[in-house]
């Protein structure tokens, strides 16, 4: 049986952030927003959902007791949610597996059509984009990632992480587009 949220288990988790309940609620609530920018960084598919994950595991622990000692109880939020998110990962990676060798290595006529349709899409999709920002896509997550991602960021003028900002977002677009292009196909 899953372990769910009791109220004796949100008041430990509200006191492990704030004596004051009300602070508290609001440092939870501001918390819980940090780690979703800091999951949708990490790269996560669905950060309110490892977010939620979080703050569950979290309030686990200290209602069975477990005292938490950090100097900033928020490392210890962000260090459990990276935990939660390399979990969901390496789950993902065991039904990837699990799914080829289900279906055999081998691709059948509809795993080809499929392939075809989402090819198709992304060329689309890169195509509606203007050539600076399908340039930057592309030399973004071109063949030598990390060195190249420097001098693209040199080249701009902008920080590392302001790149890493501007090419997710862009990435966002992108993967909306696509999800438009391939319902069309199926409808």
């Amino acid at each position: 049986m899953a372990w769910e949220l009791t109220p004796d288990a949100l008041d430990g988790l509200l006191a492990l952030l704030d004596t004051d309940r009300d602070r508290a609620a609001d440092a939870y609530e501001q918390l819980r927003r940090r780690l979703a920018r800091l999951l949708v960084w990490w790269g996560s598919p669905t950060p309110d959902e490892h977010v939620d994950e979080t703050m569950n595991r979290v309030a686990r622990k200290v209602a069975e007791g477990e005292q938490i000692v950090a100097s900033d109880p928020t490392a210890y939020f962000r260090g459990v949610a990276r935990l939660v998110l390399q979990e969901s990962r390496r789950a993902e990676q065991r039904e990837d597996r699990a799914a080829r060798a289900w279906h055999g290595v081998r691709e059948g006529p509809g795993e080809t059509r499929e392939r075809e349709r989402a090819s198709a899409c992304l060329d689309r999709c890169l195509g509606n984009l203007t050539p600076e920002t399908r340039g930057l896509l592309l030399d973004y997550y071109g063949d030598d990632r990390i060195r190249g991602r420097h001098a693209l960021a040199n080249r701009l003028g902008v920080s590392a992480g302001a790149l890493r900002v501007r090419v997710h977002r862009l990435r966002e677009d992108l993967e909306r587009c696509l999800t438009r292009c391939r319902a069309r196909r199926f409808v």
